[in-house]
């Protein structure tokens, strides 16, 4: 119930507020509040997450080797897995927030689409969300007049870690990749055109 109210109030002030970055904080607070005291009954994966997580030198899956080698770390480190998945969700929220906050200002519109739509998954399959975090983040870094190769490498680099996290990050590096073959593709046509034209 608490959740729909605060939908409901993020998305009255993403209307009427649409310079909204500071007071979202609070939205952004929330969030991260219910991604870590979500009851465990509502989450079908925790089982399986903390299973692997005590188990690690017996489990033979799947999981992606960045998301294995961050459990290694973290349990070897001594901390639990509710200890360990806290991290890993505020981290990736973190990532969102950074990567939200250069594209636009209307935080509150942007809680309230994401919690009315994917958040439900990403708060089952954590491994998502982090990705999904990184991609926003990597995204974001191309925002500017000017992309450098600086910008483009970071950008690259962060959805290349996110897709160590979870494989479907590959995706958007491949939109990454295509992004970058259209703007050198749209560069060759603004000189070859005006070329062509004089010949």
């Amino acid at each position: 119930m608490i959740t729909i109210l605060i939908s409901l109030l993020l998305l009255l002030v993403g209307i009427f507020f649409p310079n909204n970055s500071k007071f979202s904080i609070l939205g952004w607070m929330f969030l991260g509040w219910l991604s870590i005291s979500a009851p465990k009954e509502y989450l079908s994966d925790y089982s399986t997450y903390n299973l692997v997580y005590n188990n690690l030198s017996s489990y033979s899956g799947t999981f992606e080797v960045g998301y294995t080698q961050l459990e290694y770390f973290a349990n070897n480190f001594g901390l639990t897995f509710d200890q360990f998945r806290s991290i890993f969700v505020i981290s990736a929220l973190l990532m969102m927030y950074l990567g939200i906050r250069r594209f636009t200002k209307n935080h509150a519109l942007f809680l309230v689409m994401y919690l009315l739509t994917f958040y439900g998954y990403d708060l089952i399959q954590m491994r998502s969300q982090f990705m999904m975090g990184s991609v926003l983040l990597g995204y974001s870094v191309l925002i500017s007049e000017k992309i450098s190769k600086l910008r483009l490498i970071c950008a690259i680099f962060i959805i290349y870690l996110g897709s160590l996290i979870h494989t479907s990050g590959y995706i958007f590096l491949v939109a990454l990749f295509i992004y970058i073959f259209i703007k050198k593709f749209d560069n060759i046509l603004n000189i070859a055109l005006p070329g062509a034209t004089i010949l």
